[in-house]
């Protein structure tokens, strides 16, 4: 497709009487045409001004509907493909409708767009292959058949690990009732790490149901993060994984995963292997999930308790539970010990303290006020030059 088709019709829209982000759309089409400036710096502003006005902070308007179009064309006619096959699954994600014509508009132009997006799924190029499958994605079942059957040909053909893990994701937005084989297939020892957390992550999305092998799997792979980095859904996945669980109604399962990745980081503690990631992203899980359920601080709290005994995971699980809005009365005798301190780890277990409402908090604290003249959350400033 060559621009002048890609933007055939542009004037004859009335972008006048339509609104965007900052009012009337009227200088849409000139951003649209500044797309294609050979001028890159020019180009580049003009996409950020549309990211900026069709799909502000994700709100979607009624300007954005009539741009869709000339955004597929311009990115089937090889205009900064990937970052408009971006902007339009962005415009598809979102359910922000700014005073919308009627409900979906937006996701609709970009659903009747898919049959220029989806040749772009067997481009060489990985940045333009993942976005087109993430903006299908985007679409969810409404995709439909076309859009699962080439992404079913681009998972059977794929052989690199993160695009096989993207595509699978794809497929289970666009497909939820048909990705039983896919995640079977995924979740096989065999395949790579990045497919199986996809996998994992597939069978919450999909609601199937979640089991101890399924678990095991989320123990053998701890840290998950480092199996999604590139994942255009930038998702933490034990985060995920745990908040989905809960969200659907699965509130044990989610504290079972939850409690098996804490298992896993102290178990990494006790062999001396680094345990910083995987209590990093253990404890954040962990946390979420506690602002979540009631419930869940009681069991989670006895697998967290062992690494504030290692200084390099301690702060985090002292953030933790610094903001869990129920009581950690199992929490107060090592906070206890470690605000009876100095340094920042004893600041941060003494403001948790307080934040808890511990009497053990009261005496602390007056003692730490009067050895350094300040609260342990104020940091000390640095000298004047």
């Amino acid at each position: 497709m060559d621009l002048d088709t890609a933007l055939a019709g542009l004037d004859s829209v009335a972008w006048a009487e339509l609104d965007h982000a900052y009012g009337p759309a009227d200088d849409v089409p000139d951003l649209l045409r500044a797309l294609a400036a050979t001028d890159e710096e020019s180009a580049d502003e003009a996409a950020q001004e549309l990211w900026s006005s069709i799909v502000h902070q994700g709100t979607v308007y009624r300007a954005t509907v009539p741009a869709v179009p000339f955004l597929a064309r311009l990115a089937a006619a090889g205009v900064r493909r990937a970052e408009l096959l971006c902007m339009v699954g962005a415009i598809a994600e979102s359910t922000d409708e700014h005073d919308p014509e009627r409900p979906g508009a937006a996701r609709a132009a970009v659903v009747a767009q898919l049959p220029l997006m989806l040749p772009m799924l067997t481009d060489a190029d990985t940045e333009v292959w993942k976005w087109a499958a993430w903006a299908a994605a985007q679409c969810g079942p409404e995709a439909g058949a076309e859009a699962l059957t080439a992404l079913r040909a681009r998972w059977e053909t794929g052989t690199d690990p993160a695009e096989r893990a993207a595509v699978l994701t794809a497929c289970a937005a666009v497909a939820p009732d048909t990705a039983d084989d896919l995640c079977a297939a995924a979740l096989r020892a065999q395949e790579s790490p990045q497919v199986r957390v996809a996998a994992l992550l597939a069978v919450v999305d999909t609601g199937r149901p979640w089991n101890d092998a399924l678990r095991t799997v989320v123990t053998e792979l701890s840290p998950l993060g480092p199996h999604a980095v590139g994942d255009p859904w930038e998702r933490q996945p034990l985060r995920a994984l745990v908040t989905g669980l809960h969200e659907r109604g699965d509130v044990r399962a989610a504290i079972d995963v939850a409690v098996s990745a804490l298992d896993g980081a102290v178990e990494a503690v006790r062999d001396g292997a680094d345990p910083k990631a995987a209590a990093g992203e253990a404890t954040w899980a962990a946390g979420s999930l506690a602002l979540r359920s009631r419930t869940a601080p009681a069991r989670l709290l006895p697998a967290m308790l062992p690494l504030l005994d290692h200084p390099d995971t301690a702060g985090d699980v002292i953030d933790a539970i610094r903001d869990w809005t129920v009581p950690a009365p199992q929490a107060v005798p090592p906070l206890v010990r470690m605000a009876e301190g100095a340094g920042e780890h004893a600041d941060r277990a003494l403001t948790a303290l307080v934040r808890a409402g511990a009497p053990e908090a009261a005496d602390l604290l007056a003692r730490h006020f009067a050895r350094t003249g300040r609260w342990p959350w104020k940091r000390r400033s640095a000298a004047p030059c």
